[in-house]
């Protein structure tokens, strides 16, 4: 059998782009092998087919009508990894779950005990709705929450790509009601929207707190506090991608668009753990937080934050919606979500780090909360991180 020739439209200057093509890459080498047409691509790069070169599939952000239109006149499968919907029929479309992206951001904040939110949204774009700030408004107004947005025309030039005014953007940023929870819809964003604290020297995470809506590598690193920010997955995109491409060229019919599920937050610093009013709770958070890698229980919490069991498991309760229990489980769980995808630990090595008393453990537990074993978590949402030390060739 001829082995299929796809060609791959995405940029590789972002984390999002890259792990999707990685991705692609985890599906061709536990399914079928292909021959991939692929280079370097920036962000705002006009994207075009290979000229004169025959392929059997197209797996594209297809962001543009011309885009559409030069990709269906080939006459063969394309699957579409982008936001964007372009409206013309016979291109599948997978992406990730944005309208989910937005309630996720809502609970985060809204269980740190922040009262006052915002958004900062992306540049106004074709084809595009932006599903995370309504998703993010409604989330917040069913707690009872208003939001304030952010006038990005205001802080940017004219558009498709105005540039940042930074000193404007401080400016916004100063008028807001403090402390305050920021999404910003990407990581670009959340760094545009830190380095302006920075500029009205405005804390960050104590007064503002920046979680980004997605996670970009370059971008989370360079930020001081690094960002903190939504896994949107991107890796697991490209290999569903890749399974809807391979189902339309054995004469698969194009269907409803496919969403991937965000997947927690990668940890950073630019989000407030808690801001909690209740100072019992807040401190009995902070040991949590600094101890979440030993094998920690609420003994150990009472021992640091002297009071009555009933009594702290009252005011969590009141405070967060359920008891340190559950929360020394989720900084565990979080920090052994962080180590399978940044790290090449062993599962048993992280079980230890994280304060769980064996390996099965955390298998049973992170079947129970995320439906992976470790092993599969790590396989799906592995990120790449920059060692100390090293240094990127051209």
């Amino acid at each position: 059998m001829r082995v299929k020739r796809v060609a791959l439209l995405i940029e590789t200057s972002s984390s999002w782009g890259s792990l999707i093509i990685a991705g692609i890459g985890d599906y061709m080498r536990r399914h079928e092998r292909w021959v991939l047409l692929l280079d370097h691509r920036g962000m705002q790069e006009e994207l075009t087919l290979p000229p004169d070169q025959h392929v059997d599939g197209v797996i594209a952000r297809v962001t543009s009508l011309p885009l559409a239109e030069s990709v269906l006149k080939l006459g063969v499968p394309c699957v579409n990894v982008s936001q964007i919907r372009v409206p013309v029929a016979g291109i599948q479309q997978v992406t990730s779950n944005q309208p989910r992206v937005g309630q996720m951001a809502a609970e985060a904040m809204i269980a740190t005990g922040l009262r006052n939110f915002a958004y900062y949204g992306p540049p106004p774009r074709e084809y595009y709705t932006d599903s995370i700030l309504s998703a993010f408004r409604d989330s917040l107004a069913r707690a009872g929450h208003a939001l304030t947005v952010i006038d990005r025309a205001a802080v940017h030039g004219p558009p498709p790509h105005g540039s940042l005014d930074l000193t404007a953007l401080a400016r916004a940023v100063e008028r807001l009601p403090r402390p305050v929870g920021t999404l910003c819809w990407n990581a670009l964003g959340a760094h545009h929207l830190n380095e302006a604290c920075v500029w009205s020297k405005i804390s960050v995470p104590d007064e503002v707190s920046i979680l980004g809506g997605d996670y970009d590598l370059l971008t989370t690193e360079l930020s001081t506090p690094r960002l903190t920010c939504l896994d949107q997955v991107p890796r697991r995109v490209g290999f569903l991608a890749a399974a809807e491409l391979t189902r339309l060229m054995n004469g698969g019919a194009v269907r409803d668009p496919q969403w991937v599920e965000p997947e927690g937050i990668v940890p950073g610093e630019s989000m407030a753990t808690s801001a909690i009013g209740d100072v019992l709770v807040a401190e009995a958070l902070e040991y949590i937080t600094a101890n979440a890698g030993r094998n920690i229980n609420i003994q150990d919490v009472l021992d640091a934050v002297p009071t009555s069991r009933r009594n702290l498991e009252r005011r969590f309760r009141d405070a967060l919606g359920h008891g340190p229990a559950t929360e020394i489980r989720r900084r565990r769980l979080l920090e052994a979500r962080r180590l399978l995808a940044e790290t090449d630990l062993p599962v048993k090595a992280i079980a230890a780090q994280c304060g769980f008393s064996n390996p099965e453990q955390l298998q049973r537990l992170f079947r129970v909360e995320t439906s992976f074993s470790p092993s599969e978590y790590r396989e799906a949402h592995r990120r790449p991180r920059l060692a100390s030390g090293q240094t990127n060739g051209p």
